[in-house]
């Protein structure tokens, strides 16, 4: 075992995985590498990955990253039990993770890890790659110790959880099912990914990975001619190297079987090998040109499969052999299955699927949207889940918090159009037809003017004049904004809304107000803000009023009107009558019923304190904005108010449909209480809120997608939406800027 002098600081945890690793050319290796990876993505600063690298012979070496520790050979028992004394005297090390694969460790049957097994003092999880339905009595004893030696096992099916429990005998209180991880692909463009790759035109079905005999390409070689001579656009792509070990063994011999196949069948050219072990990047490239993916694997007992996992989660039409893990997939609905050793039954599906666009979109689209809970993010938020009694707990607020992402406006960008944003979208893509919200572009303009008050980028002054134009173009008699807009630029002056008006205000004023922007924008802001005041006696709803005040604090500090502080001071009291008519000891609300944007009524109240230097406003703040507290936020995660029932005091509290705006509202809010009271407990909570949207919440999945800068549309009972509308993007930008120490709150 070679173990290089470490010297950790002193303030951090590890999780240390024991797993074959990158460079090495291993599914099992690049599987431990994105779990770690997205757990160190995922997991506070103090927790940090490491690895021991398990290599094929002492004559092998790699060039292994920085996060490798140690390194130990297969089937080197002494090795084995030295890694477990070495991870043993670290204090920094409280978790090891151990890819099982019986062929990784060596030794007979895979047993030079048993020692490991017994020498190691620390938690151990075990992740099994194989799980075998009739092992052979080795198999059955090796996998036994592994799980008498394991805190927990992880499994990636529910198949592979019952053959551990029915076969191996492992209690059920044991196995923890994660499944395979995928990358975070976003909805493409199939035909610009084709042209990008010189297959423009064509029709492509591919495999990939380490090419074996084991694959069963030869199988799928035999159903192409009758596929071929109706759609003779077709490609078969057969992207990977050989597998090292086939090589080793028995050098090229399969792969050369198979051009053989390829020419004696006439296929040349609609068959072609790409002999490369691709990078993920153009590993996902490929996933995303492809049509339909076949995996013809000839293991029946294959309990899972990164190749099926990544072109399902790429949102592929698959067609599988019926394998232990595509079984389990077909049954969700996710693949098709075909037989082992029938060409037929791979012909009769292909062309299902190519005469008829609609049967395969249908199963590309159930595909893409049944996997989103096992993007890597979702997956090491899993395992960190499971980890979380096995690791500190000593750190509170911010440290125990994963990093923030890096803010990335293309998502609202690709929404913006010359006139306004788009309000919804068919997952990231905008959808036209819905039209234009005022309330969509008020957010907008106050997200890219929060950019500048940070960033300081004058790239945001060319959509906030759009904003403002929009705005403007709304603006009716009497100073009302309307809220509608279709396609066509129509005005919808018939419905008012007072909250989307009052929302406006809100932006406006803060545009007023922003230091260091262009003058026209702040006049153009400032005109649009007291025309609209004419329309003030019409906020009568709870948060119309709250809306307004916002907009009515920034206007303030900057033009010091006494209308603007009457009309603060008169909704200040309105709000606080409303909370004095209505709480009580137990129910410490405005009204009797939490629904939406319920922390904006109490932060309304802080602006009136900070405008007034009024006490009692800062109370009714507090004490409301501490029930709602109580209400949403418990051991350390967020859980808004749902849409689906709301909370009526007495009554059962919905718990879904969560909306981002309530995640953002009160990350907002909780900010804001947290300058002007100092109160730290503020700060901390306003955190937790925010990383609702990175995972910290009822689904433990991650809502912001950070591949397109956008944000699904809500919670359900058991999803993410895939959605991506105007609304839920931009809120996320208004929560994520207002937890950066830099930006203008007050």
């Amino acid at each position: 075992m070679r173990t290089p002098k470490i010297k950790p600081d002193q303030h951090e945890s590890w999780v240390v995985f024991l797993s074959s690793f990158p460079p090495r050319e291993c599914g099992v290796a690049t599987f431990a590498k994105h779990v770690s990876d997205a757990l160190d993505d995922q997991t506070p600063a103090w927790l940090k990955t490491k690895v021991v690298a398990i290599n094929p012979s002492k004559t092998k070496h790699y060039l292994y990253p920085k996060k490798v520790i140690a390194e130990v050979v297969e089937g080197d028992y002494d090795g084995f039990a030295a890694t477990a004394k070495m991870l043993n005297d670290n204090p920094k090390v409280k978790l090891v993770v151990v890819e099982h694969e019986f062929g990784l460790f060596g030794g007979n049957f895979g047993d030079a890890i048993e020692d490991f097994y017994r020498a190691l003092k620390k938690p151990v999880f075990t992740t099994c790659h194989t799980v075998l339905p009739n092992p052979a009595p080795e198999y059955l004893k090796g996998l036994r110790a592994v799980a008498d030696g394991s805190t927990k096992l992880v499994v990636m099916n529910e198949t592979a959880k019952q053959l551990l429990q029915n076969v191996y005998g492992v209690s059920p209180n044991k196995i923890i099912i994660i499944p395979h991880g995928v990358p975070r692909i976003a909805p493409y463009d199939n035909g610009f990914i084709k042209k990008q790759l010189g297959f423009a035109g064509r029709t492509l079905i591919s495999t990939f990975g380490l090419i074996n005999p084991d694959k069963g390409i030869e199988v799928v070689l035999e159903a192409l001619p009758k596929v071929i001579e109706e759609f003779p656009d077709v490609l078969y792509l057969i992207v990977g190297q050989t597998h090292p070990n086939i090589i080793e063994r028995f050098g090229e011999g399969y792969r050369q079987s198979l051009v053989q196949q390829v020419e004696s069948l006439g296929l040349s050219d609609n068959v072609r090998f790409l002999k490369q072990y691709l990078s993920e990047k153009d590993l996902v490239k490929y996933l995303k040109a492809t049509d339909i993916y076949i995996n013809s694997s000839q293991s029946p007992d294959q309990i899972v499969s990164g190749t099926l996992a990544y072109a399902v989660g790429a949102g592929n039409a698959v067609i599988s052999s019926p394998f232990l893990h595509a079984k389990e997939m077909a049954e969700q609905g996710l693949c098709l299955l075909a037989d082992f050793e029938s060409p037929q039954s791979y012909e009769n599906p292909l062309l299902d699927l190519l005469r008829h666009p609609d049967k395969q979109e249908a199963l590309r689209q159930l595909a893409y949207s049944g996997t989103r809970h096992m993007t890597w993010p979702n997956v090491a938020l899993a395992y960190y889940r499971e980890m979380a009694d096995h690791l500190p707990r000593s750190y509170q607020g911010e440290k125990n918090l994963p990093a923030l992402p890096v803010v990335r406006l293309d998502h609202l960008l690709r929404l913006t159009d010359d006139f306004g944003v788009i309000q919804f979208s068919k997952q990231s893509t905008p959808d036209r037809a819905t039209g234009y919200s005022i309330d969509d572009v008020a957010r907008a303009l106050l997200a890219m003017a929060m950019h500048w008050s940070i960033y300081k980028k004058p790239l945001v002054f060319r959509y906030m004049r759009i904003y403002l134009n929009f705005i403007e173009h709304m603006s009716g008699v009497g100073g009302r904004f309307y809220n509608y807009c279709d396609i066509e630029r129509t005005v919808d002056t018939v419905d008012w809304s007072s909250d989307a008006h009052a929302r406006t205000m809100w932006a406006l004023g803060y545009t007023m107000n922003l230091s260091g922007a262009p003058s026209e924008l702040k006049d153009k802001a400032g005109k649009l803000f007291r025309d609209a005041t004419n329309a003030l006696p019409q906020l009568s709803s709870p948060r119309s009023m709250s809306f307004g005040m916002a907009g009515l604090y920034f206007a303030y500090r900057t033009d010091q009107a006494p209308a603007l502080l009457k009309n603060m001071i008169q909704f200040a009291d309105e709000l606080v009558r409303l909370y004095e008519n209505n709480s009580h000891d137990q129910w410490q609300w405005f009204e009797k019923t939490l629904t939406y944007s319920n922390s904006k009524l109490s932060e309304a109240l802080l602006y009136a304190y900070k405008t007034t230097g009024n006490k009692r406003y800062l109370e009714v703040a507090e004490t409301t904005l501490d029930f709602l507290r109580g209400e949403t936020l418990y051991d350390g995660v967020f859980h808004p108010i749902g849409q689906a029932g709301w909370y009526t005091e007495g009554q059962e509290r919905a718990l879904f449909d969560q909306q981002p705006i309530e995640a953002a509202s009160m990350t907002r809010t909780l900010s804001i209480a947290n300058r002007i009271t100092k109160k730290q407990i503020y700060r901390d909570e306003s955190m937790q809120a925010y990383h609702w949207f990175l995972g910290r919440n009822s689904l433990h999945q991650v809502v912001y997608d950070s591949e397109t800068g956008g944000c699904g549309d809500g919670l359900s009972e058991t999803k993410v939406s895939l959605n991506q509308g105007a609304e839920s993007t931009i809120v996320h930008l208004m929560a994520r800027f207002s937890i950066d120490t830099r930006i203008k709150l007050l």
